[in-house]
C-alpha cells in the first residue's frame, strides 16, 4: 500500500464532504482510455531530452513563504485540502513540500482490522503538477506527459492483492515485499516481476521485465524507506463491530531505478532514475468488514549530489530550482487515488 512507482496527494472540506468531493472527482471523469503498461514502459525507457526555458512558476514556488500547513494538520487535512485543488489549479505551496518528518518507528503499526489478505481496487482521481507543466517531467515535454498521466483517470482501477502480517510481538505489519510484487505484476504484466527482496522494513529491491518492454529488458527498482510517520487516534481502535475506525500514516521511499546489466539486449550506459514519493494512506473501515482508503503520492527530486551525480543536466537543474524558501523541496507530480479493500 505504501509502494509508488507509479505504477501507478485553500478550502478544507469536512471529512464527509472531502469523500464526496473525492467520489465525484472519480465519476465525473470522460477522458480517452490510455495503457497504463505503456506509459510505464515509456517513463522507464525514454531518454531525458535537455532544453532551456524560462521558468516563472518555480521562481515564485522559491520566493513563497511557506505555510505551517504541513507541519500542524494531519494527514487527514492534506489529503482533504489537496482534493479541493482544481486540476487546472494553483496548489498551495504548503500542499507541495517535501515532509519535514523522519523515521519516527520501527515500522507502520497498523490495528487489528487490517491483518489478513485484501483484494484492493485503485482509481486514479487527481493530478496536480505544483511546479508547472514544465517539471511535471523533466527534459521532456511536460505538458504532454501531464495530459498522459490525466487520461488514467478514464482507465478500468487497477486491481491487485495485498496483505497486513502478525509479527511474533503481536504487533501488525504490512507485508512489504508480496505488496511490492503484486502491484507490480497488477501493473506491469503477470510476469513482470523476476525477483523481489525484502531487508526488514526500510528496504525492499526488485527486478522486473516490463511487459511489452524489448526482451531481455531487466530494470532493478530500489525503495528505501527514508521518513515514516502515523497518526492512531481512538477511532483506529473501535469496540463494536459496526463502528467505524480510521487510521492514517505515511512514509517517503526514495526510489533509484537502474538497467541491469545483460547479455540478452544491448543498451547504452544510462544513469539511475532517482525519486523520492512520499505516500499517505487514510483508511476508514465499514461495518460489512471493507476498507475504504483514500492515496495521495507526492514525487519529489533528489538534490543529494552523492545520487544525482550522474544524472542528466536538466534534472540537476531542476532539482535545485525546486526548493522553498525554507530549503524543503517542491513537488512535481502530486497525484490522488481512491481504494477499496475486500476480503479475498
Amino acid at each position: 500500500p505504501l509502494f509508488a512507482l507509479h505504477l501507478r496527494s485553500r478550502m478544507r472540506p469536512s471529512p464527509k464532504e472531502g469523500r464526496v468531493r473525492y467520489v465525484d472527482k472519480c465519476k465525473n471523469s470522460a477522458r480517452t482510455l490510455a495503457s497504463r503498461r505503456a506509459l510505464l514502459i515509456g517513463a522507464l525507457a525514454q531518454p531525458l531530452l535537455v532544453t532551456r526555458d524560462t521558468l516563472p512558476h518555480a521562481a515564485a514556488l522559491a520566493a513563497a513563504a511557506p505555510a505551517p500547513l504541513r507541519d500542524v494538520n494531519s494527514l487527514r487535512d492534506v489529503v482533504q485540502s489537496t482534493l479541493a485543488v482544481a486540476d487546472d489549479g494553483r496548489t498551495p505551496l504548503e500542499l507541495a513540500l517535501r515532509p519535514s518528518y523522519s523515521i519516527e518507528t520501527r515500522d507502520v503499526l497498523y490495528p487489528e482490522w487490517f491483518v489478513g489478505r485484501w483484494k484492493v481496487k485503485s482509481t486514479l482521481c487527481q493530478v496536480l503538477a505544483p511546479a508547472g507543466d514544465f517539471f511535471f517531467s523533466p527534459g521532456r515535454n511536460g505538458t504532454a506527459a501531464l495530459r498522459r498521466a490525466r487520461l488514467e483517470m478514464s482507465a478500468p482501477p487497477l486491481e491487485y492483492e495485498c496483505r497486513w502480517r502478525r509479527e511474533p510481538d503481536g504487533s501488525v505489519v504490512v507485508d512489504r515485499g508480496y505488496n511490492v510484487a503484486s502491484i507490480s505484476k497488477a501493473a506491469l504484466g503477470a510476469r513482470a516481476v523476476q525477483d523481489v527482496a525484502e531487508d526488514g522494513a526500510d528496504h525492499v529491491t526488485l527486478v522486473i521485465a516490463p511487459g511489452g518492454a524489448p526482451k531481455g529488458l531487466l530494470y532493478r527498482c530500489d525503495l528505501r524507506v527514508v521518513a515514516r510517520h502515523s497518526e492512531a487516534t481512538g477511532e483506529a481502535t473501535c469496540a463494536a463491530a459496526s463502528a467505524r475506525c480510521r487510521f492514517d500514516c505515511a512514509e517517503t521511499v526514495r526510489q533509484t531505478i537502474t538497467v541491469v546489466p545483460g547479455e540478452a539486449v544491448s543498451v547504452g550506459t544510462q544513469p539511475p532514475a532517482v525519486k523520492e514519493v512520499e505516500t499517505i494512506c487514510l483508511y476508514e473501515s465499514r461495518p460489512d468488514g471493507s476498507i475504504n482508503g483514500y492515496q495521495r503520492t507526492s514525487t519529489f527530486l533528489v538534490p543529494d549530489a552523492a545520487y544525482t551525480a550522474e544524472s542528466p543536466l536538466v534534472e540537476q537543474q531542476a532539482a535545485r530550482m525546486l526548493r522553498a524558501r525554507d530549503g524543503r523541496m517542491v513537488a512535481t507530480d502530486v497525484r490522488t487515488y481512491m481504494l477499496e479493500y475486500t476480503r479475498a
